[in-house]
Parts: structure tokens; C-alpha cells; sequence
């Protein structure tokens, strides 16, 4: 639907601010025959002589009872002032008020509808979880930082792959982000990058590996909280797994990776004591059960109560209690049979799921490769 012409036969978006002008000196404005519209928005800027004191601005001209209220601005800021058409009505973000205020970085934001606010940056590193497109041109990243948790990012320009941020973007690299704070997301404006994976990408399966521990970081971790142990173990699996001296062996990288986790988010399962009685477990001399439902293991007594449970042999606890405690350095020298980490596997796999409550996609292809 075309705008409507008024004035000087302009469409109403396009009507000057001059025009205000001219028609309160020939008084055009008070003939019914001519409409007078107000400008679409107008440019106020504020001098650095002024001092960055506020100061009263006369009203745009404009039918008979509208003025534009005091205007707050910085020496450096710049206020976007879009009166409204209707005496006494309020302002909006979107330009429709009749009051609008700026204030320079760091200063109490002032009361009222539509007020400006500076843009907040801030740095952070973070590692890249996910990502996604966001339009034509731009892409929605999920990062993790110690600091902040999980956020999601927005990389303009990022999508086409010739952007500063496009190699930044992307998933498992870990970097330094510059970004500024916005309401539903952040955006990214700067990367450095600290460690890209590139081995990840050449073979298919530590990339599933890596898939699979960011998007169990993605579904432990809240938003918008710190999480620096979290974030310090995704990024030690991640550099584990692009080392060359796991490529026969990323499992124990990965069962290390999810005990530390489950850990940190406080699921960590009952390795040394009875999860139904709380009768103390030393040594084994056979086998013990794992009960996913219960949360840890089962002495004799209480094994019966969840015949599902998984058999873990003496050397299978005893891995698991050992990638429980060990660092990530000792980490590549941790050797397990295939035996033993099929159970170590499938009582994690068991307990994780009884965690989430829901399965995960990278799963599901750690499953086939395997």
C-alpha cells in the first residue's frame, strides 16, 4: 500500500524536516487544504562545546500543541528523534514518541519510553558448540565460555566464508570473541583464534567424537552461567582428540570426558558405595552391577532390585574409577581392552540417558563407526 502525499506531494516517509519549517513561517500549516506531516526521524547532534550537560530543545514545528520534550544527549552521542504526529501521545522504541533520551557508556540509564542505549562490549573465550545459518549471509553460533556459560552469538557476514569471522565460526574452534551485549543475542565483532582442531575435520571418527562432547556440553550447561570447569574439560577433550597419539584409542578420551562432566554438573555416578543401602564397596572380587536408575553401583544385597543393570567386570570399575580421578595429561596413557570399555560404555551411555532424558543425535553415529 503506497503512502500517502502530503505537503509538497512527498510520500510521508519522505517528507523533509524543511518542510515543518516552511510551513510555520508561511502558515501553510494552519490550511486544511495543505496537511503538514512531521518529519520521519531527524538527526540531533550535540556539540562538544556543550559540556555533556542536558538541555531543553524547542519542539519541531508541528501542528498546534506538539513539542518535542528535553532531549538528554553526550558531547559524542547521537539521538535519533522521531516526534510523534498526536499530541500527548508516548514514545516507543520505534521512533513514534515524542521523548527520547541518550546517555554515554556506563552512566544510569534514565527513565522513559524510548531511550537510547550505547552498545556494551565486552571479551570472552569461548569455544564453538554449534552453529547455524541466520539468513542469507550471517550465522547463529552457540559458544561456551568460563565466564558467561552458554550464549548464543550472532557473526555478520560470517556465512559467505569470505568474512574475517567465518574461520572463527565454527564448530569446536576455541577462540577470543569481541561482542557486543544485546537483548535476545549477542554479536561477535572480533575473533582471535587460539586453537582450530583441523585433524577433526580429516577424519570421521574423531569428528564424530567432537560432536559428541559439544553437544553433551550444550545440553549440562545453563545459560548465561559460569561454567569454568566445564568449559576447561571440553577444551582439554577437545585438544586430546586432535592429538595424533589418541587416533586408535579416543574412547578413553571420551569416557573421561563424560565422567568429568557428569561430575561437574553434579551426576557423577556412585563409585565407592552402595547407591540403594550406602554400604561401603572396596575392592570387588567378581562381578558388580551398575544401576542406571539408582545412579551407581549395587551391592550383593540390592542387585536384585533392578535386574536391567549392567555387569561390570573388576576391571571395568577400576577403569572407571581411575578416569574419574586422573588428569587430563595421564589421560593418552590410559590403555583399556575392548572388552572392558564396551562395559564401561554401555553403563555410562545407560546412566546419561537416565540424566538427560533424552538421547543425542552424534550418538547414534558413535554407535555405527563403532
Amino acid at each position: 500500500m503506497a503512502c500517502p502525499a502530503v505537503g509538497n506531494g512527498l510520500p510521508r516517509t519522505r517528507q523533509p524536516l524543511e518542510a515543518g519549517a516552511r510551513a510555520a513561517r508561511t502558515g501553510a500549516r494552519d490550511d486544511p487544504g495543505r496537511r503538514w506531516a512531521p518529519p520521519r526521524q531527524a538527526t540531533l547532534r550535540r556539540s562538544a562545546a556543550a559540556g555533556g550537560r542536558a538541555r531543553p530543545l524547542r519542539g519541531l514545528p508541528g501542528p498546534r500543541g506538539m513539542r518535542l520534550a528535553a532531549v538528554v544527549l553526550h558531547p559524542r552521542a547521537t539521538a535519533a528523534v522521531s516526534p510523534s504526529p498526536w499530541p500527548g501521545r508516548g514514545g516507543s522504541a520505534h521512533g513514534s514518541g515524542a521523548v527520547w533520551r541518550a546517555c554515554p557508556l556506563g552512566a544510569p540509564r534514565p527513565p522513559g519510553r524510548g531511550t537510547v542505549r550505547p552498545l556494551a562490549l565486552y571479551k570472552c573465550e569461548a569455544v564453538v558448540l554449534r552453529v547455524q545459518p541466520f539468513g542469507e549471509s550471517d550465522r547463529m553460533a552457540t559458544v561456551l565460555a568460563p565466564e558467561h556459560g552458554k550464549f548464543r552469538a550472532l557473526a555478520k557476514g560470517a556465512q559467505k566464508g569470505r568474512g574475517h569471522l567465518s574461520a572463527a565460526v565454527q564448530p569446536f574452534v576455541r577462540a577470543r570473541f569481541l561482542l557486543w551485549q544485546g537483548r535476545s543475542f549477542d554479536g561477535i565483532t572480533q575473533a582471535e583464534i587460539i586453537a582450530s582442531p583441523r585433524a577433526l575435520r580429516d577424519d570421521l571418527g574423531r569428528l564424530a567424537a567432537a560432536s559428541y562432547c559439544c553437544e553433551m556440553a550444550d545440553a549440562v550447561a545453563a545459560e548465561r552461567q559460569e561454567a569454568a570447569a566445564l568449559y576447561a574439560r571440553l577444551a582439554a577433550a577437545l585438544a586430546l582428540l586432535d592429538a595424533p597419539q589418541v587416533a586408535t584409542d579416543q574412547s578413553v578420551v571420551l569416557r573421561w570426558f563424560e565422567l568429568g562432566l557428569l561430575g561437574g554438573a553434579g551426576f557423577l555416578p556412585e563409585l565407592g558405595a552402595c547407591a540403594g543401602c550406602g554400604a561401603s564397596l572396596g575392592e570387588p572380587e567378581g562381578r558388580t552391577r551398575f544401576s542406571a536408575a539408582q545412579g551407581g553401583l549395587l551391592c550383593i544385597g540390592c542387585s536384585p532390585s533392578d535386574p536391567a543393570g549392567v555387569w561390570l567386570s573388576r576391571n571395568a570399575l577400576r577403569g572407571l574409577r581411575h578416569l574419574a580421578a586422573v588428569e587430563a595429561a595421564a589421560v593418552p596413557a590410559v590403555r583399556v581392552g575392548p572388552l572392558t570399555m564396551g562395559q564401561m560404555d554401555h553403563a555410562l551411555s545407560a546412566h546419561i540417558g537416565a540424566v538427560l532424558q533424552r538421547p543425542l543425535r552424534s550418538r547414534a553415529l558413535l554407535d555405527r563407526l563403532s
